[in-house]
């Protein structure tokens, strides 16, 4: 099998890759300088089966993009604009879907047939007094005044997809991740940023986080291109489970003690989210009542859920190896 991933030194990505060339598939992956590439070709053991192009993603007359995307069977499009201190920033809806045009118009031009795409479960949120389990089913309200910017990039992004597959008769099924964490294969800590801080000893919001492990979250996008009878046409929750931030500090408090179980009135989160980008983002988290089953994922694709608190212990241990601390 050859296949494609787009962002290639992104946090889920990289994991794909990895899972990609451990069951022999030969990978193009995308990045944005020879640099990048050339630091994503030391991280893995691909006996020659891992390669890179350079594009920037936005433009929909790449002709390197397209030359390299006649050659493969799979698109994993998993690349797309970060939020973190920019949440609020209009553009992101511009870039995501820019991005998605982009990259679709040159998989048409190559004659692209099976896509999978890493949305986003921003993509599926209710306001957050909403009652009850939400499913994959479930699309966002463009007018839910709790969704920030990139919140909405994550939502117009995947509308787009759905609309270009339909256009271009693709073979398209998106996955749905929450919070993502789990063991990072470089040094850069990702979203993982959270767990540090925790670990640090930073006072814990009121909100239950829904958890998902990058490692499964990977796993997810390659279930869902091998099983491609069953897949084509749906949206996956990778979802792993809910812990509260308490949840999450008790876990890690065995290993390391330096973490509190304090816990912030909402009025001291939205204060402290004005100066610190990674609370920003849980700002629409607090109060929700909802949560996402992946009880479609399960079924379908057979997906068997890490344990969240697993995937805790994992991130943090990883971050120590990587003296990410």
């Amino acid at each position: 099998m050859k296949t494609l991933v787009t962002g290639g030194n992104g946090f889920v990505a990289g994991h794909i890759i990895q899972k990609l060339l451990a069951q022999g598939d030969h990978v193009i992956a995308t990045v944005r300088s020879d640099e990048k590439g050339q630091r994503l070709m030391k991280e893995f053991d691909s006996d020659h089966r891992l390669s890179y192009v350079l594009s920037s993603l936005n433009d929909p007359d790449d002709v390197v993009l397209t030359d390299a995307l006649r050659t493969i069977d799979v698109l994993y499009h998993v690349a797309s604009p970060l939020g973190g201190r920019n949440a609020n920033d209009p553009n992101l809806i511009h870039q995501a879907t820019g991005m998605v045009q982009a990259v679709f118009d040159s998989a048409y031009k190559a004659g692209v047939k099976r896509i999978v795409m890493t949305s986003s479960l921003a993509a599926s949120t209710p306001e957050a007094s909403t009652k009850g389990l939400i499913d994959a089913e479930f699309w966002s309200d463009e007018e839910n005044p709790e969704l920030n910017a990139y919140r909405l990039s994550k939502l117009s992004a995947e509308k787009l997809a759905w609309n270009l597959a339909d256009k271009y008769h693709f073979q398209l099924s998106t996955i749905l991740p929450g919070a993502i964490f789990g063991p990072t294969l470089t040094d850069a800590i990702s979203s993982n940023g959270l767990i540090a801080q925790i670990i640090h000893g930073t006072p814990l919001p009121k909100i239950s986080l829904e958890i998902s492990d990058v490692r499964d979250v990977a796993e997810i996008h390659i279930l869902a291109a091998s099983f491609s009878q069953f897949a084509v046409g749906q949206r996956f929750i990778a979802k792993n489970g809910d812990l509260t931030f308490v949840e999450v500090a008790k876990t890690l408090k065995p290993e390391f003690p330096r973490v509190k179980l304090s816990v912030l009135p909402d009025f001291v989160v939205r204060l402290v989210a004005k100066f610190q980008p990674s609370i920003r983002a849980l700002v629409p988290m607090l109060g929700r009542s909802y949560t996402h089953t992946n009880a479609k994922t399960v079924r379908v694709l057979g997906y068997q859920p890490t344990d969240p608190r697993q995937t805790i212990l994992d991130t943090a241990r990883s971050l120590k190896e990587k003296n990410l601390l």
